[in-house]
């Protein structure tokens, strides 16, 4: 029943999708005339492009989800269909990309994932033509996410900003290319203007890089991450290891120290572990002693290091590790197991 009802979703998906598609084929086929000038034109193409960043995401979490419920004999003719969709999506983004950079007559980036080196050509389109090699940018489009404001900024203030070889216009042209979602909403029905990108920034600062709200983003997070219930899923540990601590050391980086939050925030997270890791932790640690969300964090790592070393050294030809269950001949439930996988 759940599987059917995710085929159907994709399917909507998939037609809203192609319609999405077409509708970016056209505009990117449309001639600047009198009445569609090219800051109009420019516009279209920055809604269209954050429209579809944020259908094909959606689409490749389904497609994720259908992969999950199917049968393994049916899994080579999915990834397939899958594929088709999102290479004819990445193909669009990548034409809105070149045009919108045409049309801001502004440095046009190559941001290639495939590319054979390590450097990206800068082209200056002014009165003369220059070529620059630089560093690999790459900027994550920033899609609202408070906890990834800074990390946002921080790239596009070294690559964008602070390039003086850029006009405020074309700085602001740049900063809509990187922006999707609310976060592209707030600054949409700014006209392209250097008053405008001040205000812009200012604007986006002001509601994405208030300290106090990253700080409750990257607190809400913690209180939100997946529960693992077994201690065989190895993937499931690490995965909630890494997310932790990532959170904290982005709270570290804002100067919120972690004994603030530990008496808080182990208790959630003990409820989140296996129950035998739980016990293992309450085993090790003083009764009066008060909760540290570092020692903690200590103790999930070398419990997730411990099991991936056994694993490895078990079946060294196998580094996939996925949980499966199994009948056992002697039991009449099922029991939690390792399964290598070369996939």
């Amino acid at each position: 029943m759940e599987l059917e009802r995710l085929k159907e979703k994709r399917k909507g998906l998939r037609i809203s999708f192609t319609k999405h598609l077409t509708k970016i084929e056209t505009t990117l086929g449309k001639e600047i005339a009198a009445g569609y000038t090219k800051e109009a034109k420019l516009d279209e193409l920055l809604s269209l492009k954050s429209q579809l960043t944020e259908k094909l995401n959606e689409l490749i979490k389904t497609d994720e989800s259908v992969q999950l419920k199917i049968e393994i004999s049916e899994m080579a003719a999915e990834i397939a269909s899958s594929e088709e969709y999102k290479d004819k999506g990445i193909d669009l983004k990548s034409k809105l990309q070149r045009q919108i950079e045409l049309l801001c007559d502004r440095p046009q980036i190559n941001t290639n994932s495939q590319s054979t080196d390590n450097t990206d050509t800068i082209i200056l389109s002014r009165n003369e033509t220059k070529s620059v090699k630089l560093p690999k940018l790459n900027i994550q489009t920033f899609h609202g996410d408070c906890s990834h404001f800074l990390d946002f900024w921080n790239s596009f203030e070294v690559a964008i900003h602070k390039n003086d070889s850029l006009t405020k216009i074309e700085k602001f042209t740049y900063l809509k290319t990187y922006l999707g979602g609310i976060a592209l909403n707030a600054v949409s029905g700014f006209s392209l203007s250097d008053q405008n990108y001040d205000a812009s920034i200012k604007l986006l600062k002001e509601r994405f890089g208030r300290t106090d709200i990253i700080i409750s983003s990257h607190m809400h997070k913690l209180l939100l991450i997946d529960s693992v219930k077994s201690c065989f899923n190895v993937t499931g540990l690490r995965k909630m290891y890494d997310a932790i601590e990532t959170q904290i050391r982005s709270l570290q980086s804002l100067g919120v120290a972690t004994g603030t939050y530990s008496n808080l925030l182990c208790p959630v997270i003990l409820q989140k572990l296996p129950e035998e890791l739980n016990l293992n932790y309450n085993r090790q640690r003083k009764t009066d002693e008060l909760f540290d969300i570092t020692n903690l964090v200590e103790f999930i790592r070398k419990e997730v290091e411990c099991r991936e070393a056994s694993l490895l050294l078990a079946n060294p030809k196998n580094s996939n590790v996925k949980e499966y269950s199994f009948r056992n001949k002697t039991d009449q439930g099922y029991q939690n197991r390792y399964h290598y996988s070369n996939t």
